[in-house]
């Protein structure tokens, strides 16, 4: 399954506030759209997504041509047919319909993603051959070949810089921090020869005994078609994915665009996953063109399964959880309720994301407008009291200009995420000593109810 497709079921719940609520927001009050350009987008867009089950796109659509549409009296063979046509229907019909579209976001075309990847999955099955081996060999060659080649994926991305990706929060510069650490030549050489031991047992495990070959059906010379041109698909994704240019988006930043609506976001800058995907676009491209070699293909495909795996688990849990904090504000809301006092309120101020609505269960003060004088009023109405304010880090200086006398601290960093923070504030005055309201009150909001 592609990792696109499975992190809604992993994530959906979380993923649907975090970034979903908050960059649909954003997009409607900035103005900013997504690509209007020709078909040529999402193909480009399919092949993030799919990665790095694309190489084998061509050949999945291929066997829908040509096996997909035909009936051979065969109950087995026929059903499998009447699948494809279905799914292919599926997905072409999904494709055209949103590449018709005028306004283009990068998560439009996830409808025909799940086509897609049935589609590749009964063009792959095949390639992993049949024989009388038991049980047992093959799903020991099987796991064998499948973690040689994820120990490749980090010999490689070691050999790059540090595979996790993270610049740690000491570092001066986190940009840099990443390529400039890469791990102990032997390690990386020890990950890289386990691995390659490894893919040897798988072979050894896999190979046929005596006269014994696999047995492949008539869709063999099109899988061998298909697999030589695979490389070339994989390769130039993983280069997308690998680089990073003057310019935006860096090749990571491509990932997390399908699923966000507000491209221009910034990204946390101690981040880099240049090293890991790095890995993984080699071990991918690799392994899918040895695989156009009959002798070597059964190996060769269990090496290229066991990547697609990692590369869904890094995605689902490394990848998306790095970056969550970044585009919600979960965890500094949770900051807020850990310092708080009894009766200390939170204030959402010049911001409309939701999120702080959702995750206070509604318990916020909002004062949206870019109009200063009702929070200040507000603030006339509670000196001496400490209030928390969530706001983008931008408006911080802002904040601190429009309440005079108050100690303003930052409790979050831009670490913890890069667009939203927390701040604790001193009102000014003695505490208890609120004037008396105006003849005619300004407008404030209404607190809701105590949570």
């Amino acid at each position: 399954m592609p990792w696109y497709v499975a992190m809604f079921i992993r994530h959906g719940p979380v993923f649907t506030d975090r970034i979903f609520v908050h960059d649909h927001i954003n997009r409607l009050t900035s103005g900013v759209h997504g690509d209007t350009g020709s078909i040529e987008y999402f193909f480009e867009q399919l092949g993030f997504g799919l990665f790095p089950w694309i190489a084998l796109a061509p050949l999945a659509i291929a066997a829908w041509i040509r096996f997909g549409t035909r009936r051979g009296g065969d109950a087995v063979n026929d059903q499998r047919r009447d699948v494809m046509m279905i799914v292919g229907l599926w997905g072409t019909s999904a494709f055209v319909l949103f590449s018709a579209m005028t306004t283009k976001f990068h998560h439009y075309i996830f409808p025909a993603v799940p086509a897609a990847g049935i589609l590749i999955g009964i063009a792959f099955e095949p390639l992993l051959g049949k024989d009388s081996s038991s049980l047992a060999k093959r799903v020991l060659g099987t796991l064998a070949a499948g973690v040689g080649a994820v120990l490749v994926v980090l010999g490689i991305a070691g050999w790059m810089g540090d595979p996790r990706g993270v610049a740690p929060e000491e570092a001066t510069a986190p940009a840099d921090w990443v390529l400039a650490h890469p791990w102990p030549t032997s390690y990386v050489a020890g990950s890289i020869a386990l691995g390659l031991l490894l893919a040897g047992l798988a072979w050894w495990v896999l190979r046929p005994e005596g006269e014994e070959r696999a047995k492949e059906g008539p869709q063999a010379w099109l899988a061998s078609v298909g697999l030589f041109a695979a490389p070339a698909i994989v390769a130039l994704i993983a280069r997308d994915l690998s680089w990073v240019t003057e310019s935006h988006p860096w090749g990571f930043e491509r990932l997390i665009h399908l699923f966000v609506y507000n491209y221009q976001r910034p990204w946390p800058t101690h981040f880099d996953y240049r090293p890991v995907l790095t890995g993984f676009g080699i071990v991918a491209t690799v392994t899918i063109g040895l695989a156009a070699f009959r002798e070597l293909r059964p190996l060769m495909t269990r090496a290229f399964l066991g990547t697609a795996i990692a590369f869904a688990c890094w995605g689902l849990d490394i990848y998306l959880v790095d970056l969550a904090p970044h585009w919600g504000q979960r965890e500094i809301i949770e900051r807020y309720y850990e310092l708080r006092e009894p009766g200390e309120p939170i204030i959402a101020w010049q911001m409309n994301w939701k999120g702080e609505n959702f995750y206070t269960g509604n318990g916020v003060y909002t004062f949206v407008d870019l109009d200063t004088r009702p929070l200040v009023e507000w603030t006339r109405q509670h000196p001496g009291e400490r209030v928390f304010f969530v706001l983008e880090h931008s408006r911080v200086g802002s904040l601190r200009s429009t309440l005079h006398g108050a100690v303003v601290t930052p409790v979050t960093t831009e670490r913890e995420d890069n667009k939203f923070g927390v701040v604790s504030v001193q009102l000014p005055g003695e505490r208890g000593s609120a004037p008396p309201p105006p003849a005619t009150p300004a407008a404030t909001p209404v607190r809701p109810p105590p949570i």
